[in-house]
């Protein structure tokens, strides 16, 4: 799939965290009470190339961080 974009999403409830790749769920963990606030982080390994083309967090329904990334 090099060179395609791939829809990722991430989704949190409570402790679960969902991870969907390309619409299809890829991934269930539960993780630590309290682990899911905070910032936001993405990171990729030195063998691994990503692109972010386009970046929306919601929180309780309601869209409170959006980036398109068409400008700086």
């Amino acid at each position: 799939l090099s060179g395609e974009f791939i829809p990722m999403k991430v989704e949190v409830t409570g402790t679960t965290v969902n991870i969907y790749v390309n619409g299809e769920l890829a991934l269930t963990e539960e993780v630590p009470e309290g682990s899911t606030s905070g910032p936001i982080g993405l990171r990729e390994t030195v063998a691994e190339n990503c692109e972010i083309d386009y970046l929306r967090v919601i929180q309780n329904g309601e869209v409170v961080f959006e980036d398109d990334f068409d400008s700086i």
